[in-house]
Formats: C-alpha cells, structure tokens, sequence
C-alpha cells in the first residue's frame, strides 16, 4: 500500500509538485510569520516598554485640578503644575505614602513667583568717553522675544555718575552720617545728594562711580548694575523623596543639596527669615536683552556743593553703542551674590498665577481665551530699594492668559524673608520621562511651544503668558509652609500647599497585565484614603496638539502653535492591539491554509475517482482506499517539510526576521500535521460508493446552446460543472477573505496608533512587519486557488483537447478558461467581501476601515482567479488534442 501511494505521487508529478508547492508555502508562511511576530513584539515592545518606563507611574493632584479637554480625552496639558498652588495637606501625603504599594511619595509644593532682583554688570569706562573729567552715564533696557516676534517697550533709563579720574571717598557729617563723596580734580560731589530721577519723593541718589585705581580709593568702586529683575517660580520639595525618585542629588553643581537640617531660621531685629534654596543654574527666559548707552559731558563745578547742573530732558545724549544680554548673564550674576553670602531681601510680594482657559476648535485643537490684565497686582508690592515705586516689567503689559493674584506680607514685625543659597542643581541631567512617553509630565522641564514658521515661543517676565517657567528655586517642605501661611501672605495656600505628589510603585517595570492591575489598584486605595485625583501616567506619550494664540500687545501676530500634551495610556492600549492583530493573523493564515491544502487534495480525489473504483472492484475495502490518501498526504507533508526546513533560515534572514533553530525544526511537524489533517477528510471520500457508482461517473451533462464562447463557458459553469464552480469559488473567497482579513486586522491595528509620539513612532516601526504579512499572505492565496484551478483544468483536459479535435482555435479554449476564472473570481469576490465585512463587524472595525478591506478582498479574488488561470491556460493553448485523447 506504501509502495502504492508512492507510485501513484510519482505518477501525477504536477499535481505532486502544486501540492507540495502548497504545504512548503503554507508551512514556512506561518513560521516566518511567527519569527516576524517575534522579532516585531521585541522591537515594539522594547519602543512601548520606552514609553512605559517613567520616573514615576501615578500622578496625584488636587481634585478640581482637571481640564474639561483631560476629562474628555485623556490629556494632560505640558507643565501641568502651572496653575496649581496648593490643594492637598500634609495628611493627605501621608496617607498616600501609607498605601500598601507605595515606594516612593515625592510631592511638591509650588508657592508662587518672586521676583529676583537680578541686574546686567556693566563697566563704566567700556560707556564714558575718556576725555570727559566728569560725564553722566546711563543705560536702559530694551527685551524681545525674538523668536515668537515680540519687542517689549525700553524700560527706565539708569543713570550713574562717572569721572574717568576720580576718587570716592566717604566721609562723616557733623550728625554722624556717613556721606560718599566723589573727588574730582578740585571739586567734591557730594554723591548722596543727587537724586535718582527712578525715585519721586527721594529716599534714593545716583550712583557715583570713580576711575583711579582701587587701591587709590577709599570705598571700592564695585560694579555698575543695570537691574533687570526677574520672576522665579519657587517650590518646596522633600529632598529624600526627590533624590529616591529623580536623583536630584546627583545634578547639583555647586554647594550642596537639601536636607532634613535646612530649616527656616530668623535672625536680626525685626527679624527677618532666612529660608534655604537649592537654585536652578538656568532661568528658562526665552528673550534676547539689548542695552542701550549714552554719556552726557557735565562740568565738575556745577554738582559742586550741592548743585543743581543734573541735565534736563532736553539734553543732547551721546550714544555709546548697543550690547546683547541674556536673562541668564543677570540671573548666574545674583546666583554668585547669593553664594558669597550678600543678604538679598526679594523685594516684591509673592505672586500666583492661574491655569489657561481653552474652548475647543476641533480634533486636537483648542483656543486659548485672553484674559484682561490686571497692573494693579504689582502695586502692592513691598519694594526695598529706588524709592516706593513698584516696578512693572514691560513684558507684564503684553497679552494675558492667565490671571495674577498678589499676596503681600502682612507681619508687620517680620522683615520680607530672604534666601540663603546652599546650591545650584541643573535641571537638563535630570533623567525625566523618554521623548516617547509624557516627557512634558517631568517637574522641571521646560515647555516647549513651536510657532509657524519653526520658531520657539517661550517665558518671559509676565508671569501671565501662555508659557511659564518650570520652579527654579527650590526650598524644603517647611521653607514652603512658611511662605504659604496665610497669616504672613495674604490669600496664601495655607495648610493644603501642596501642589501635587509623583508616586513611584515598585515592581511595574513592564506594561503586562499584572503591572496594570497592580497600578489600577494602587491608585484606587491613594483615591480612597484621601479623595484626591489619582491618574496613572505610566505608558504616556505626548500628542501634538494645535492651539490658537491671539495676538500679542508688541508685534507677535495670532498664531496657531503646537506643544505636545501627554496621552494617559496609550502604551498599554497599544500593547493589547498588537496580540490581538497577531492572535487574528496566525488564526487566519492557519485556517486558510489548512483549508485551502485540504480543497486540494480533495480536487486530487475527485480526479482518482475512477482508480478508486478500480480498486475497490478488485477488492480493496474503504478504509483501504483511505489509508493511500493518507500516506500519500504523509509523504507530501515529509517532503514539504524537508524542503521546508531547507528554505526558512535563509529567507528569514533575507527578510531579516529572527529564527531559532526550534522553529526551523518546528517546521517539519507543522507540515506533516497541516498535510493530515487536510488529506483526512478527502481520505474518508475517497472510500464511499460502490464500485459502479464511482466507475460510471456522472449521468450526462445538459446540453447548452452556446451563442458565444463566454455564454458556453458561464452555462457550462452554472449547469455541468457546479462542482468545479462551488470549489472555485471556496478556493477565490478563502484567498481573497484571507488578504481582506489580514488587511482588517492591519488596519485595525494601525487605527490604534493614533496621533501620539508613540503611535507616530511604532506605526513606522510596524509597517515592514505588515508588508512582510501581506506578502507571504498573498503567496499561500495563490498558491492554493492556482492548484484548485489547475487540477480542475487537468480533469477537464480530455474534454478540452475533443473540442479541439471538433475545430474549436487554441484561442477560444483560452478565452473559455478565462471567462470561467472570471466568474469565479468574481461570485468568490462577492463571498470574501461578505465574509471580510461580516468579520468587521464582529470586532466593531470602523466603516471605513470595513469597506476598504471588503473592496480589496473584492478585487483580490478576480485578480487570484485571473492568475492562477494563466498557468492552466498555457498548458491548454500549448498542449495537442491527440496526447490529450490518447486511451479515451
């Protein structure tokens, strides 16, 4: 029987060759897939485990802390803590830390704004003309943002009195005062009765500054300071829990980092606190600063002895030229005067700024609404210095977004409090979230909005725009509580300062089920315990989103920017799209392949109808003829895996997929497991009816009137060869539903990936492993329609070839054979549509997505029909009617 079966595959070398053309298609199609699968879930899950890993994994903020857009989408908007100052107390803190799950609670409480009285050094001889004995000088600032298009208005011009020869001396009155004096040649100014034209109502005089050398004079001649003060955000932190969750300790500079020792201290009569910092080495400001100059040539005798020679209005100015600064030049020159120990009272209140209010435009664009500015804020401002005027920077007077609250000091008997330095931190070596996840979650990373045309818009000094600066200035947990005390500032946070809490789980490392329910339940109980919004942000990633700007009051037109807001989520919702594509995929490709093997070797049956009867007239019982079908399907599987096995390493390293050497020895089992299980039921036909029903055929076919070759070709179809049509028909449907599936299940997947960094990102990462799918999908359709449609030829070839002999042209046979694959592609076009819709609307696809996978199984199944007809109707146009009728 053995010896048989080996024969008879011998015998139909073409039917052999397609069969084991299919079972090498199908077997090493599914192991490349599988290797594929592999190779793209290490790439994509090392991408989306990028955007899972984060610093920390549950964000927990006051409870009305939510915008409407993160409330309908999920979105968390960049530099989240602006606009949050305060709302959770140190209980609810430490219930968060008591939670089961917890390992690290850092929180951070954001005071508010101060403004730092930073100033632009300047050089007095780089201005003066050194021929003049005695000369005015004066400077102002003009700032823009030059990137966003702004140019803000020149501030105050400062002046400052210089003789390029000239000794201060100081000197004591009769009332014990001390006095400077400016020696100039024979004259004495006496510098302390020059008013400051910055300061009505006096209280202030004009610097005087001399050229001698330092050793020549009796008070140094220090440095011109141009001020330019600047708004810093300050923060309180617990520096144990910061170090644990983000290594501040690891970025600090210069000097030290926070402890548990760093208290708020009083000193002096009235006292005055003194509250420890940890600064940012950079401010953040995004404006380019330009310093105009000019000199004025005065005559000595004319200050003399209290003189009033100080230049009108009318005065006619020299222009000394123009220098560039930066914020950041002012902001590291107070940073060293902190650090040398100089007693720097901040000399404004504590100011807070409110959240942006945005209305929606449409998908992933919002507008921001304008708010009308407030400039009486500044005015309760405790100033020390230039007489009683609070200082508004001219950037305060641009377009607002925000609202401003003031909270000037109310303790009278305490000092404003002042800072004492104990290191600077770098805020760029901080590790943050990777620029795949929500990297704009991170405490201390800058925002970053792009304009138009490429450009940055970024912060300024009006603490109400659109972009703020993240803290610079960071004080310990009690320096925060003193400043939030409402019997000090008034309207301050109080007991709830606390502006949020990063929780750091342990154990998450990895988006899988078991991280998710753990995290799911963890913040449930944080939730619980204190009532605060709990959000999980691990597998975050920013989207871009549009935002309409209105106009600025000093040249930055309206615009629409982008900025990326962080997506709650996604990575997870992207790992579970990925199985269930490549659980649909295998499920498909596996099924079709087996069924379409199987319509082979049940067309290969049906052709040995005849043989079978022959021999169960000589006796041969069912289960016989059976056995043969299956060995034969035996020996096909063997074969096919051995070739197989031969062929996967190579292509897979052609695809550059991975393949271990278990999957290539997995392929020979696979094809003898596909090979018996498509031969079984062929196997169990082969052995039913008698011998003179299987020998006598079919009763005669009815007689069709043909008008034209394609009217007998489709009549044939429809009455004779119903058979052949039903099995074209499932062969074309299963291989054009097996495309549209796969497309489906593609789509379906990429439909996940929406418009986040991530999804961006993994979608360019995924889409060789789709072309890859579609390519060794579209081999096995065509490999198993074209064995259908070829053995059907080879049983109809005795009836071709007698058309042939009756006159019929090589052409009509090849227009026949076409028309009927067609037809057949086109009933089995019909089918896979149906089939591929049906299948969509069983996973909820969207319609879209439906109908476009429907129309190209559509489309597929004419074109695979079409093709596998070609080989049938080469061998038919080439073959001669008398070998074909030889023995008939």
């Amino acid at each position: 029987m053995i010896g048989f079966a080996l024969r008879s595959l011998f015998a139909r070398r073409l039917a052999t060759g397609l069969a084991v053309a299919g079972l090498v298609t199908a077997s090493v199609g599914f192991v490349l897939l599988t290797a594929a699968s592999r190779t793209t879930q290490a790439v994509l899950s090392g991408d989306v485990g990028r955007a899972w890993y984060a610093p920390y994994q549950i964000l927990v903020r006051p409870a009305a802390s939510l915008s409407e857009l993160e409330q309908r989408a999920g979105l968390i908007r960049p530099n989240f803590l602006s606009g949050l100052n305060g709302g959770i107390t140190p209980e609810q803190l430490n219930s968060v830390r008591a939670t089961a799950g917890v390992a690290v609670a850092a929180p951070i409480a954001v005071v508010g704004f101060t403004e730092w009285q930073t100033a632009f050094s300047l050089a007095p001889a780089d201005v003066a003309d050194p021929h003049a004995e005695l000369q005015l000088l004066r400077v102002r600032a003009i700032a823009s943002d030059a990137e966003a298009g702004s140019v803000y208005p020149a501030g105050d011009w400062q002046q400052v009195l210089y003789a390029p020869e000239g000794v201060v001396q100081t000197e004591q009155s009769s009332n014990g005062a001390v006095q400077h004096i400016l020696v100039v040649g024979q004259h004495r100014i006496a510098c302390d009765d020059l008013p400051d034209p910055r300061a009505p109502g006096g209280g202030a005089s004009i610097p005087c500054f001399g050229g001698a050398p330092p050793a020549q004079q009796e008070v140094a001649p220090g440095g011109w300071m141009a001020d330019w003060p600047q708004p810093v955000v300050v923060a309180g932190i617990d520096p144990a829990a910061e170090s644990a969750l983000l290594a501040l300790d690891g970025c600090v500079q210069s000097g030290r980092y926070l402890n548990d020792e760093d208290q708020v201290a009083k000193v002096g009569i009235p006292p005055a606190a003194t509250i420890p910092i940890l600064a940012s080495s950079r401010s953040y400001l995004a404006e380019d600063v330009m310093l105009e100059r000019e000199w004025l040539k005065l005559e000595p005798v004319a200050l003399e002895d209290g003189g009033s020679g100080l230049p009108d209005g009318t005065a006619a100015w020299h222009r000394a030229g123009v220098v560039t600064r930066t914020p950041g030049d002012a902001y590291r020159a107070y940073l060293e005067r902190l650090g040398a120990g100089e007693s720097l009272y901040n000399a404004s209140s504590l100011w807070t700024a409110g959240d942006v209010t945005y209305r929606s435009v449409g998908d992933d664009h919002l507008a921001v609404e304008a708010q009308a500015p407030d400039l009486t804020v500044f005015q309760s401002a405790v100033v020390v210095g230039p007489g009683s005027k609070a200082e508004v920077p001219p950037e305060a007077q641009d377009t607002w977004f925000r609202g401003i609250d003031a909270h000037r000091q109310l303790r009278r008997d305490e000092l404003f409090p002042r800072w004492s330095l104990v290191g600077t931190f770098d805020p760029g070596c901080l590790p943050g979230f990777d620029p795949l996840a929500g990297y704009r979650l991170e405490t201390y990373t800058a925002p970053e909005v792009r304009m138009p045309d490429g450009g940055v818009l970024g912060a300024t000094r009006n603490m109400a725009g659109y972009v703020n600066t993240p803290p610079l200035v960071l004080t310990t947990l009690p320096g925060a509580a003193y400043l939030a005390d409402q019997a000090r500032f008034e309207d301050a946070a109080g007991a709830a300062f606390i502006s949020a809490i990063r929780v750091k789980v342990e154990g998450v490392d990895q988006p899988s089920p078991a991280s998710q329910a753990k995290l799911a339940r963890i913040a449930a109980d944080i939730e619980t315990a204190t009532g605060l919004q709990v959000d999980i942000v691990a597998g975050s990633s920013p989207r871009q989103i549009r935002v309409d700007l209105p106009s600025g009051s000093f040249g930055r037109a309206a615009a629409t920017v982008e900025e990326g807001w962080a997506v709650k989520g996604v990575a997870v919702q992207f790992v579970e799209a990925l199985r269930l594509q490549d659980l649909v995929i295998f499920t498909i490709v596996l099924v079709a392949a087996a069924i379409l093997i199987g319509q082979t070797a049940y067309v290969a049956v049906r052709r040995r109808r005849r043989e079978f009867g022959v021999l169960r007239a000589l006796g041969w019982p069912a289960w016989r003829v059976g056995a043969v079908v299956e060995v034969e399907m035996l020996a096909l599987g063997i074969v096919s895996g051995a070739i197989s096995m031969g062929i996967a390493l190579p292509l897979a390293r052609a695809v550059g997929v991975g393949l271990t050497w278990g999957q290539v020895l997995g392929v020979l089992p696979l094809a003898v497991s596909l090979a018996l299980g498509a031969g079984l039921l062929p196997a169990l036909l082969a052995g039913r009816g008698g011998p003179l029903e299987v020998i006598g055929g079919k009763p005669p076919r009815t007689s069709i009137r043909a008008v034209s070759v394609l009217h007998l070709a489709v009549g044939d179809l429809l009455t004779a060869r119903r058979s052949e049509l039903v099995l074209g028909v499932i062969a074309s449907g299963l291989a054009a539903l097996l495309i549209g599936g796969v497309a489906l299940a593609s789509g379906a997947f990429a439909a996940t990936l929406d418009a986040t960094v991530l999804g961006v990102y993994l979608s360019l990462r995924v889409q060789p492993f789709h072309w890859l799918i579609g390519g060794l999908v579209s081999a096995v359709a065509i490999l198993g329609i074209g064995q259908t449609v070829t053995l059907n030829y080879l049983e109809r070839q005795v009836e071709l070839a007698a058309l042939r002999a009756l006159g019929w042209p090589a052409s009509a046979i090849v227009r026949y054979l076409l028309a009927q694959a067609f037809a057949i592609g086109s009933i089995g076009g019909v089918v896979a549509a149906g089939g591929t819709v049906s299948l969509g609307l069983a996973s909820g696809s969207a319609a879209g997505l439906m109908l476009s996978s429907g129309l190209l199984a559509f489309v597929a199944a004419i074109v695979l029909s079409m093709a596998a007809a070609v080989g049938p109707t080469i061998i038919a146009f080439r073959a001669a009617p008398a070998a074909s009728l030889r023995g008939e």
